[in-house]
């Protein structure tokens, strides 16, 4: 009968840890956050909630997609559509760009595992009728 030597066979395995990171998007300090988080773990992989195509939107034709949006809306407060434009260049995409920067920092590879249909639900969202009228924005802000 053979043993299998335990330490040699310790040496190819690894425990895998998983760790959920949740974020709340519109956080205005979630990519602090979320940097300070993945130093502290350190994980060897990241997989992302998005799918890779809905990524290539947002490094493209999203922000153009949303200025656009942004100034479909007549009479805004300067203030309050400053503070928009800077969320939405800023705030909606930092958990794809903050990881993707410590990946790339790493050298650690990311995995894409959201739905093809959510760039669909993106760009139908962006193009629909304005919701809200600039009044009710403007007394929201």
């Amino acid at each position: 009968m053979i043993k299998p030597n335990i330490y040699y066979m310790n040496d190819y395995t690894k425990l895998a840890q998983i760790h959920l990171l949740g974020i709340f998007i519109a956080d205005p300090i979630g990519d602090q956050r979320l940097k300070k988080a993945l130093s502290q773990e350190q994980p060897d992989a990241i997989t992302l909630g998005i799918s890779e195509k809905l990524v290539e939107y947002f490094e493209g034709e999203w922000l153009s997609d949303q200025m656009a949006k942004l100034q479909s809306y007549n009479g805004l407060n300067p203030t309050v559509k400053n503070f928009i434009e800077s969320q939405i260049q800023n705030i909606y995409r930092f958990p794809v760009t903050v990881s993707m920067e410590y990946a790339q920092s790493r050298g650690i590879p990311v995995h894409f595992i959201g739905e093809v249909e959510d760039l669909d639900k993106m760009k139908k969202s962006i193009r629909a009728p304005n919701m809200s009228s600039s009044e009710q924005i403007n007394t929201t802000s």
